[in-house]
């Protein structure tokens, strides 16, 4: 089932979060089993939007890809508040 989740980094901007999408992500693509990924400055920080196709996957890039390569230099930092879940519905264009 796919699985939604939703961070919510205080006090970032645009120019740290590149830095760790850089870091994150692989060049022009999406981490294996991700399928949607947006994000938007907002009053509060940056907020990162990202459907994965389970739990299981999102999970698994938290682990063996997020928090080793913690902290990203230049990029987002602290706790972000996490919002998470399974998708209970998934609509596209």
């Amino acid at each position: 089932m796919p699985y939604l989740m939703q961070h919510l980094w205080p006090g970032g901007n645009e120019a740290r979060y590149n830095e760790s999408i850089k870091a994150l992500h692989p060049p022009g693509a999406l981490p294996a089993g991700q399928i949607y990924h947006a994000a938007a400055v907002v009053d509060e920080g940056v907020i990162v939007t990202a459907l994965w196709n389970s739990k299981e996957e999102a999970d698994a890039f938290v682990s063996e890809v997020l928090l080793p390569a913690l902290p990203i230099e230049g990029g987002l930092e602290g706790e972000p508040q996490e919002r998470a879940g399974e998708a209970i519905n998934v609509e596209t264009a």
